[in-house]
């Protein structure tokens, strides 16, 4: 059976400027499926309100999977895999923007209005018995982390010129939201790297965690270290622990916020 949980932490660097938090988490159970979103406000002079357009998009990410839930029952794997290429990021990017106009209009009436406004990111894990699903559109990690092999993204993803990322905000943002099904027999899962193992551990984090490490090795081993925990001390202590840790991997690393969730199975 599949569980999760998560928090948010305020960068560092937020902190010491005195900014808002821009990352924004939601996590929830629909039956025995666990949906985990995440999203990371671009939070620059041109996206002030982006704080609200990433707790827009991962409101806007649950609504959808629960309207598949709602309508699909035991078909929901099949609609997955047949909509999540073209129709599911379409149905995505037209929530969000019809989300952040109805705050814009209730909350800054007279204000010029733009997407830019509310730029985000968007990451989603949905683990169900008997699949996993993971999207992403802009940086960020999904990192998967079974027992025994080792860990591995679960969604490939392009990187654009310098610092910049792919965003809601943008008209074609859909082109670049990139999916992931796999499933528990090998032959059936697939990565860019070839057949994968499936994995007892779902990390999604925004890219002010990944940020933190020197070396992609050590964010990678700080997924295995997080299962270890899981494991050994189970997962009121990791959640209990979870915003310490991130402060200090804020403090010592990116200086940015972080946003993670965590999506385990359980016996």
């Amino acid at each position: 059976m599949w569980r999760g949980f998560g928090t948010k932490v305020r960068g560092a660097t937020h902190i010491r400027n005195g900014l808002p938090c821009q990352d924004a988490i939601r996590v929830e159970a629909y039956g025995e499926t666990v949906v985990a979103a995440i999203a990371d406000g671009h939070g620059s002079a041109a996206c002030p309100y982006s704080d609200e357009g990433s707790q827009a998009a991962v409101d806007c990410m649950h609504e959808l999977f629960a309207d598949i839930f709602a309508g699909a029952g035991a078909e929901t794997k099949d609609i997955l895999e047949n909509s999540r290429e073209l129709r599911l990021p379409r149905q995505l990017a037209a929530a969000w923007r019809q989300r952040v106009e109805e705050i814009h209009n209730a909350a800054r009436e007279g204000e010029p209005f733009s997407y830019t406004l509310y730029g985000t990111t968007a990451l989603c894990v949905l683990a169900a018995p008997g699949y996993i699903f993971a999207l992403q559109l802009g940086d960020g990690d999904i990192l998967a982390v079974p027992k025994k092999a080792v860990p591995y993204r679960l969604v490939e993803t392009e990187d654009m010129p310098g610092n910049e990322t792919y965003s809601l905000c943008l008209p074609d943002c859909w082109r670049h939201v990139h999916t992931n099904m796999i499933y528990p027999k090998a032959s059936d899962s697939k990565s860019k790297g070839g057949t994968v193992t499936y994995p007892s551990l779902i990390m999604l984090t925004t890219d002010g965690y990944g940020n933190s490490f020197m070396t992609d090795d050590g964010f990678m081993k700080a997924g295995v270290d997080i299962r270890k925990i899981l494991h050994a001390e189970g997962a009121e202590y990791v959640e209990e622990h979870l915003a310490e840790w991130l402060d200090r991997s804020s403090a010592e690393g990116s200086g940015d916020d972080i946003a993670m969730g965590l999506v385990y199975s359980s016996p």
